[in-house]
């Protein structure tokens, strides 16, 4: 029902189609059709109150400024705002996301406006902000510059990628909703918004790079219960995501993955700032280092310093680094056999102490001294995970990339077993008849 009422406005309007497969500039009048209830205004490209639908076409705005009613870009179209030319969308996008893939917006160094008054869903877009240099803009909300009277709600959007390369994004309305597999991809450029940030469901990522001299400044409430949001750190930090009111992360995850290889350990890095009458809530938050990091780390929220409260994480010792070298992944043997496990292991924060070898959750034994080596003896047949934890002298612990072995031939209960395609074929003689 919801469908078929957007659809009954939409088609109110004054609509046009750009045909599949053209590569022109929105100004060209000959490749439009389909133009329905009126002509289109002189010398030919529809404004205003027009909805346009462009196909898997590339059309560029290069010439002009331009303003329309509602877009739909079918998958494999592109639509690039160049030049420092403006688009302005007075009502939505990509309306009907269930009958329409995903389509791609590019504004290398010109400016897109999508005032989306919460008449329906901004769905399936990629919009790539800033490939050029920095004056590529997005104003999800009011003209971009607006000091009051913009909406009180943008409302959702839904299946959008926003890679922010160069230029900047801005939320001119009280708040905007991300939701199923939204995303927000920052390399250290301007994000302002000047409302509330809510992410509801699991598949919303908020990626912060430390990169570049950007600011992600939210006014509201920035929330993200169940979401996921990946911190990167590089030499000059984290972008200090700075919000005006409550930082939410109930349930969310919380990644931080490294650019730059840290070699000793660092000051807290700073990663969210509320005034110190706000909260950073932080239940169920799950953090985890990703990438390089490989240090012991707390996450802690830091009360009152400088009237803000900070959620900081602080790097601590790095774990050692451990790999199995022998046998190499997805090995066969057959049973009975011996199995020489050999690791290489280092410590950036220490000396390697000793190497523990595991068979699953079984020890099969372990090495104090280089080259890690043990023998696994008397091993029947089945599929075993091998993993390797190594122990510096500080009682840090780094644990390997696990390994699997497949081992055919007769389990220790006399039972056969066969491994082939990747398939294991448990065979028990004393049932054959």
């Amino acid at each position: 029902m919801l469908l078929m009422s957007v659809e009954r406005i939409v088609l109110a309007e004054n609509y046009a189609q750009w045909q599949t497969g053209t590569v022109d500039d929105w100004h060209v009048a000959t490749n439009w059709a389909d133009v329905t209830n009126a002509p289109l205004p002189s010398p030919g490209y529809p404004t205003t109150n027009f909805s346009v639908w462009i196909g898997d076409g590339y059309i560029t705005i290069s010439s002009q400024d331009v303003t329309i009613a509602t877009l739909q870009l079918k998958s494999g179209g592109i639509l690039t705002i160049t030049n420092g030319c403006t688009l302005t969308i007075t009502n939505s996008v990509n309306y009907q996301p269930a009958d329409q893939p995903i389509g791609f917006i590019q504004i290398p160094n010109g400016y897109v406006n999508i005032l989306n008054p919460q008449t329906s869903t901004v769905s399936g877009l990629y919009i790539d902000i800033g490939t050029n240099d920095t004056t590529g803009y997005l104003d999800l909300g009011s003209t971009l510059g607006t000091t009051n009277g913009y909406p009180a709600d943008f409302g959702v959007i839904n299946s959008v990628l926003i890679s922010i390369t160069n230029g900047g994004l801005r939320v001119d309305a009280s708040n905007i909703t991300m939701q199923a597999s939204s995303g927000v991809r920052n390399y250290g450029q301007e994000m302002t918004f000047r409302g509330d940030w809510l992410n509801p469901d699991g598949t919303t990522t908020f990626i912060v790079n430390g990169t570049g001299l950007g600011t992600i400044d939210i006014a509201g409430n920035f929330s993200f219960g169940g979401c996921k949001l990946y911190a990167t750190i590089d030499t000059a930090g984290i972008n200090l995501i700075q919000v005006g009111g409550d930082a939410i992360l109930t349930n969310s995850t919380l990644t931080v993955g490294c650019i730059d290889a840290l070699t000793t350990p660092a000051t807290s890095y700073d990663l969210i700032r509320v005034p110190s009458d706000r909260a950073i809530y932080t239940n169920g938050m799950v953090c985890c280092v990703a990438s390089n990091g490989g240090f012991i780390y707390t996450v802690a929220v830091d009360m009152s310093r400088s009237n803000y409260n900070y959620l900081v994480i602080t790097p601590g010792q790095f774990l050692p680094s451990v790999t199995i070298t022998n046998p190499v992944d997805e090995s066969y043997f057959t049973a009975v056999t011996n199995i020489t496990i050999d690791a290489t292991a280092s410590a950036r924060s220490g000396s390697i102490t000793k190497v523990e070898f595991y068979a699953d959750t079984t020890k099969v034994g372990e090495a104090t001294n280089a080259p890690y080596s043990v023998i696994w003896t008397n091993v029947y047949a089945g599929c075993y995970e091998l993993k390797a934890i190594a122990t510096d002298n500080n009682s840090n612990q780094g644990v390997s990339p696990s390994i699997c072995v497949n081992v055919q031939g007769t389990k220790v209960d006399g039972r056969k077993v066969f491994i082939t395609g990747g398939a294991v074929i448990t065979y028990d003689p004393g049932c054959a008849q």
